[in-house]
């Protein structure tokens, strides 16, 4: 696909003295074309798969820039696009061409940018016929435009804003009958100083989506006020509270309000203490949660070297059905940093004690946007039990759907449930952040207490040597004993040690985990070189090898490699070359072998307005029922003027 160029914001220049009411600068653009050809082979149970294509796109870009009047009064940017392509499609005996153009613009301005308002204007639109294989083709009709309005007065800062797209997707040119989708929001953010009274800010977004095509609307509002005082001497002592009322109205309709109080006294400069208090009220259709808790603690800082911390809190949560849960505990936490001959140590400890009652009937509770960081080796179970089937909703951290069985694995264990990244084909990378929704559901009449400690001990050398040792014992007791929840206690223990020399990086890391849901022994190494030299030259390696073995009841073993590299080289100041390759292999007892390979190319050459620049793909995948190879080249002609 062709890309848009955003236009610059610079003012325009001013050499003439004399009026001129509109000030053009001399039009920008780029004319060029890009061709691209595909390959991919599938292999498998269900029989073999070959498609192959070729692209040729044309293009013309245009921009410029310039003011009225006075680039203060109004500055503007405008960019425009058309391009044509051809597309030719080949699977296995069938064979299809089509052909497809794209029209596009973007138009910018900023009015009275030295004055008390600022503002700022947008409209876009985008109008493409995208080719599809052996399908007719499909227009897509994108339109975005909007405005934002600044009062900059330091003591009462206040922004408005207000956004509009409209996307229409339809066969060929009936973009009449397509399905549409239109959303719109407002923002509105304001803050002033109270003087002695403190700071307010106060924070609301209206957002609307209508998708006509399911029949699907979306309505969702947020209000935020934030309101902060300091008192005494030097502003030592303040008191803080936030306030949060969303509601989202659609397929799942959910109300939440959130108060928040939190006073905080700073005694000494070595100590302090905070208390806080907190409601919060969640309806999700017919389901709702009430929560009040409290919280006190306190911080001693003895010199640099020893950081006290200890807390207790106590909260109520009571659900629509008739379920009442009371949590009650407090923790204390130590650590101490010295520097020492040889480099730096650190010790740390913690302890924490939890106690929870249900009183009730069993119930259907939920959570929403549960935050965990997934990996493709290690389960990562979600934090409540007995979970609904079919309730698990999961996006990444921008808010995307994601799939179960493609982007991630669901396991039970139990009456615990976990999730995995699926090791090929997943949208998500290693430890990325996912939000979880879920239903689940907890008996009534029943007292559970958690105790937890954990230490760690770690040593920074000079010569770049850190050794390290975690440990974690957490035990769970339930009275009377319940068959609907389970006493997931755990006793975890990891050594290791990371070692830097220059651009080398090495370490090595053993942990044993003893958990009732899924126990295991792992042992990983990993290492690594990159550098760069003043030429602009970039070279990296890295591999990582880990080996896990998951003990009863979920017994499996998986043992997994990957290892990649990165080349970036100008050779002269008109010829930089990039290349890179990657590999990952995973054995599992259970699910079988897979792999994956890639390598990649490319080059990039400017002599004068002229700039040629091509890329070369190659993937492979193996996987238990087959295999699958990807191949991609383009090359790209532009002229700049």
């Amino acid at each position: 696909m062709v890309a848009v160029v955003a236009a610059s914001c610079a003012p325009a220049s001013s050499v003439n003295s004399e009026f001129q009411p509109l000030r053009l600068a001399r039009p920008k653009g780029s004319v060029g074309v890009r061709y691209e050809s595909t390959s991919e082979k599938t292999e498998g149970a269900l029989g073999n798969v070959k498609i192959a294509g070729t692209t040729l796109e044309e293009f013309l870009e245009l921009k410029t820039r310039g003011s009225v009047v006075h680039p203060n009064l109004l500055e503007f940017t405008a960019s425009g696009l058309f391009g044509l392509s051809q597309e030719h499609f080949t699977e296995d005996d069938r064979t299809d061409s089509a052909n497809g153009d794209i029209l596009e613009y973007d138009l910018a301005a900023d009015i009275l940018q030295q004055k008390l308002f600022p503002t700022h204007v947008y409209a876009s639109r985008s109008d493409r016929l995208v080719p599809r294989r052996f399908e007719s083709s499909l227009r897509v009709k994108r339109i975005r435009d909007g405005v934002r309005m600044r009062m900059a007065d330091d003591r009462t800062p206040m922004s408005l804003e207000i956004n509009r797209e409209q996307v229409t997707e339809g066969i060929q040119s009936s973009v009449g009958e397509g399905a549409e989708t239109q959303s719109w929001n407002l923002a509105y953010n304001a803050a002033t100083s109270l003087g002695r009274a403190g700071r307010l800010s106060l924070g609301y977004l209206h957002n609307e989506t209508q998708t006509d095509a399911v029949s699907e609307s979306l309505i969702q509002d947020e209000l935020k006020l934030n309101h902060n005082i300091f008192f005494f001497g030097n502003e030592r002592h303040r008191l803080a509270t936030r306030f949060r009322y969303n509601e989202r109205q659609g397929t799942t309709p959910i109300t939440d309000v959130d108060l928040r109080t939190q006073l905080k006294l700073k005694h000494t400069d070595t100590f302090s203490t905070d208390y806080r208090i907190g409601y919060r009220d969640r309806q999700r259709e017919e389901l709702g949660q009430k929560l009040l808790d409290t919280q006190a603690g306190f911080t001693h800082q003895l010199y640099r070297s020893l950081k006290t911390t200890g807390r207790v809190y106590e909260s109520e949560d009571r659900s629509s059905g008739g379920l009442t849960t009371t949590r009650s505990g407090g923790g204390l936490s130590v650590n101490y940093r010295k520097l020492t001959g040889l480099g730096t140590l650190f010790l740390g400890a913690s302890g924490n004690s939890d106690v929870s009652s249900d009183k009730g009937v069993t119930n259907v509770l939920f959570v929403i946007d549960e935050s965990h960081n997934l990996s493709s080796l290690l389960p990562t179970f979600l934090v409540e039990q007995n979970i609904v089937a079919g309730s698990i909703f999961v996006t990444d951290s921008a808010g995307k759907p994601l799939v179960e069985g493609l982007d991630y694995i669901v396991t039970q264990v139990g009456t615990m449930t976990s999730l995995r990244i699926t090791p090929l084909g997943s949208d998500l990378n290693e430890g990325d952040e996912v939000l979880v929704d879920y239903q689940y559901t907890r008996p009534g009449d029943n007292r559970q207490r958690t105790n937890t400690v954990s230490w760690y001990a770690r040593h920074t050398f000079s010569f770049g040597l850190t050794p390290y040792v975690r440990f974690t014992d957490r035990n769970v007791t339930i009275t009377p004993r319940s068959p609907g929840l389970l006493e997931n206690d755990e006793q975890t223990t990891t050594l290791g040690a990371e070692q830097r020399l220059g651009p080398f990086t090495f370490s090595v890391e053993r942990r044993t985990s003893d958990m009732a849901t899924s126990p295991y022994r792992s042992m990983r190494y990993s290492g690594g070189y990159h550098a760069g030299r003043t030429d602009g030259t970039r070279f990296g390696i890295s591999a990582d090898y880990a080996n896990f073995d998951f003990l009863a009841p979920n017994e499996r073993t998986t043992r997994a490699f990957s290892a990649s590299a990165k080349v970036e080289r100008p050779l002269t100041k008109q010829l930089k070359i990039t290349c890179g390759a990657g590999y990952r292999s995973e054995d599992d007892s259970v699910t079988g072998h897979t792999s994956s390979s890639v390598g990649r190319a490319g080059l990039t050459w400017v002599f004068r307005a002229f700039r040629l620049s091509t890329n070369a793909e190659h993937s492979w995948g193996s996987f238990p029922d087959g295999n699958t190879q990807y191949t991609a080249f383009n090359v790209t002609i532009e002229r700049k003027f």
